[in-house]
């Protein structure tokens, strides 16, 4: 206890050294733990069911190309339940239904379930019971939390009652806890599935539709690349680019690349800690050898080297303990306004806490920090003779690089590769933003409909009449229908493209929309050559086709694909493929994702000829998009009182959505590269500082015998380059490392990335050289009377 007293005593005599260290190591753990938190939160953290680890995520693949999709009748009714590497396997589908509120149909999303869906996720109903195998076939639902409080007052009879909906009246049999939104927080209720519907489609809809999705809990065990070879083995032997079953485990469904993301922004974090320390460690050394003197009379006095290093590592802990408790309460308070976290587009980002294992890691960083700041420094102490130390003055001598010194050189690396990373997240979230190849939705609005029953050809002059009640809309300029919005997978319609004549295995999974009046006017897509659709292209009428660039080039290996023939297959029913002629070609365009290096390869259909029993109505014009959206719901129930409308949206803001993650990533990168600059620049000037205070009587002397003011100059950049070019290699180099490492999750700047990487340095350079003028206009000035008087 005496000890740790004299300690705090010798600290609260030095306030500025003890705040500058306590500061700096606060700023580096805050931002290092904040990040972990995030990254652990996100990517790493268990999801809410009983051995999420084994929980898989099933879907087709093709072979060759990688394209994905779901998986079909076939495989979810025969071929799943049948693989042994399961111990459930379940499936679901989405889909709508319309609860009558106040006179108003409210659409909710609905997932049709077959029995052992919530059994493969481990979860049960808070109330009642999951929907099981017996269940299939009958109208039974399980509500969702958020619906039983909101539609139903949280009532808590409601088990056996029955809810009527538009299409279908199930018998509630359960209610989920608060936590369980598998697969979605906008799902409503899960109801039964119907096996014999799937069993009844024709054979051709049955073996190759690809709209159920299947999820499995492994057998124990059972890793994922096993039970991937097991797919494999049950799906025999495939040639060319076929469908072959897949899977992955459901955190990776989830996370997807944003987890290398999020390991490099963490990465960038742990450079500012290692920065940190080094300022910190060159700190506590510049104050452990102006302590000399004094340690020099302790050991005079009796006091052994051991308990004089001993009672020195003692100040060091206490500041790192206070930098811990400050570290974890900054990151407590502020992680949810951590620069953009909650509109961050990060799954699980609103869950992100500071748990036990953030704890662990801020524990085990602050050990680190001990080892590098306090153990070294009385390490030195303990093994260097004091008595010397007092007559040579070494640790920032004049001669050679020494440990102390080295220190910047590390920062200076580090910072490098900091701001090297943070300009190629940067540059490549600006590009992603500023793309030219997307669709133009800024001043669109979309209504999304989804009738019940599944008669595309009822709903087709229905759709006609609520597109022409919505164009009279004033400030309305175009109003066009198309099968799916824009920036959001809902109403995705993916096909089985092919030419004629060609095999099975030989067709593309294309992206297809079903347009009917000016969807490529609205969306900013022009013809390349060929001609558009016209009014004439009716049912009955030759059917025709518009392909974008990048499908034709697919589809037809280069040559020229207007007037060629493409086949479509059927939509919801089996038979033979219908045959299209291309009548013309489009730009490409990203109508779905932002990312990718290119727009997907897409189909543009009639409508009238290929119609499907869903879409969505898209209005432009001047006007806010979101003021029109009740204007549009009235003229929906103006042709149809009471039809449900699934939701009404701008576009634009499912666009910014996707945008999220990508600006996230560049804010915070930047912040983290300013800090590191900040800290690397302090080391520089404190290492340069130290010295030239150190050699003050040397300077003197020279100027006493008539050195000018130039040799202080050149004596100071001498010192300044010993630190920044050995820096500077360094960090080009790590930089290099970590541009490679993240060069995949990058937009558009393969081109230009070594340019960036070797710029990064250009910053440190220019500073560098301020700090060196900032510390040889000191010099200059020294006045050789006083400062050999100080002496």
């Amino acid at each position: 206890m005496a000890i740790l007293f004299s300690a705090f005593q010798r600290l609260l005599r030095a306030p500025g050294y003890t705040l500058g260290l306590l500061a700096t190591l606060t700023l580096g753990l805050c931002l290092t733990i904040t990040m972990f938190a995030i990254l652990h939160g996100v990517a790493f953290a268990p999801l809410p069911y009983p051995e999420d680890d084994q929980v898989v995520v099933i879907q087709s693949q093709r072979q060759q190309s990688g394209a994905q999709g779901q998986i079909t009748p076939r495989d979810a009714l025969n071929t799943l339940p049948q693989v042994d590497g399961l111990q459930v396997f379940s499936y679901y589908t989405w889909g709508g239904a319309d609860l009558r509120v106040d006179d108003r149909p409210r659409s909710l999303t609905l997932n049709a379930v077959s029995g052992g869906f919530f059994d493969v996720l481990g979860v049960q109903p808070m109330l009642g019971r999951p929907i099981q195998s017996e269940d299939l076939g009958q109208a039974r639902a399980v509500l969702s939390y958020a619906t039983w409080q909101a539609q139903f007052g949280a009532d808590p009879d409601i088990i056996g009652k029955t809810i009527e909906l538009n299409w279908i009246s199930p018998e509630i049999v359960g209610v989920m806890p608060p936590s369980f939104d598998y697969p979605s927080p906008e799902v409503a209720m899960w109801i039964a599935a119907d096996e014999s519907q799937y069993r009844n489609m024709e054979p051709g809809v049955y073996d190759n539709a690809r709209f159920i999705n299947g999820i499995g809990r492994l057998q124990p065990g059972t890793t994922v690349d096993q039970f991937n070879a097991m797919l494999a083995a049950a799906t025999g032997a495939v040639s060319g680019d076929s469908w072959v079953l897949h899977s992955e485990s459901l955190l990776q469904d989830q996370i997807g690349t944003r987890r290398t993301l999020l390991l490099a922004l963490f990465g960038i974090s742990l450079l500012v800690l290692l920065i940190a320390c080094a300022n910190a460690a060159h700190l506590v050394m510049v104050r452990g050898f102006g302590r000399l003197s004094q340690f020099g009379i302790q050991r005079a006095l009796g006091a052994s080297q051991s308990r004089i290093a001993f009672e020195f590592l003692t100040e060091v802990v206490i500041i790192a303990t206070a930098a811990l408790v400050l570290s974890l309460t900054l990151s407590s308070l502020g992680l949810n306004r951590f620069v953009g976290l909650l509109d961050s587009g990060l799954p699980r980002s609103a869950e992100v806490t500071v748990s036990l294992p953030v704890v662990g890691f801020a524990v085990a960083g602050t050990l680190l920090v001990l080892m590098i700041c306090g153990a070294w420094p009385a390490l030195r102490l303990h093994r260097g003779s004091i008595a010397t130390a007092l007559t040579r003055r070494v640790g920032l001598g004049p001669r050679g690089l020494s440990l102390e010194r080295a220190l910047p050189v590390v920062a200076l690396a580090l910072s490098i590769a900091a701001v090297s990373t943070a300009a190629l997240l940067a540059i490549s979230a600006q590009r992603l933003a500023h793309q030219d190849a997307l669709a133009s939705v800024d001043h669109m609005l979309a209504v999304q409909l989804f009738p019940p029953g599944n008669d595309a050809a009822e709903f087709l002059p229905r759709m006609q009449r609520m597109r022409a009640a919505a164009a009279a809309i004033p400030g309305v300029s175009q109003a066009a229908f198309m099968s799916g919005a824009p920036f959001t997978p809902v109403g995705s319609l993916r096909l089985d493209i092919s030419r004629p004549g060609a095999a099975d295995s030989d067709s593309q999974t294309l992206q297809t929309r079903a347009i009917d009046g000016p969807a490529l006017q609205a969306l900013g897509i022009r013809l390349q050559r060929g001609r558009s659709f016209r009014d004439s292209d009716r049912a009955g009428s030759v059917r025709v086709a518009l392909l974008n660039e990048r499908a034709a080039l697919e589809l037809f290996d280069g040559a020229d694909a207007v007037g060629q023939k493409i086949r479509v297959p059927p939509y919801g029913q089996s038979g033979e493929s219908y045959s299209f002629e291309v009548i013309g070609i489009v730009e490409n365009r990203k109508i779905d994702r932002v990312d990718g290096d290119a727009a997907s390869a897409e189909v543009w259909l009639p409508f009238e000829q290929y119609p499907v029993p869903f879409g969505s109505l898209l209005l432009s014009g001047p006007l806010p998009p979101k003021s029109l959206i009740r204007q549009a719901e009235s003229a929906i129930w103006q042709v149809q009182p009471g039809f449900g409308i699934y939701r009404s949206f701008a576009p634009a803001d499912d666009r910014d959505a996707q945008m999220a993650s990508p600006l996230f990533f560049a804010r915070n990168a930047g912040a983290f590269a300013v800090f590191a600059l900040a800290l690397s620049m302090i080391g520089v000037y404190g290492v340069l500082a130290v010295d030239l205070s150190r050699r003050r009587r040397e300077l003197a002397l020279r100027a006493a015998l008539g050195a000018t003011p130039t040799r202080a100059l050149r004596f100071v950049a001498a010192k300044g380059l010993a630190i920044g070019l050995p820096g500077l290699a360094l960090g080009l180099l790590l930089a290099a490392y970590m541009a490679q490492g993240i060069s995949e999750l990058l937009f558009d700047v393969s081109a230009i990335a070594p340019w960036v990487v070797a710029a990064s340095g250009l910053p440190l350079l220019l500073l560098t050289a301020l700090v060196c003028w900032s510390l040889a206009r000191r010099a200059a000035r020294i006045q050789p009377n006083l400062a050999l008087r100080e002496e």
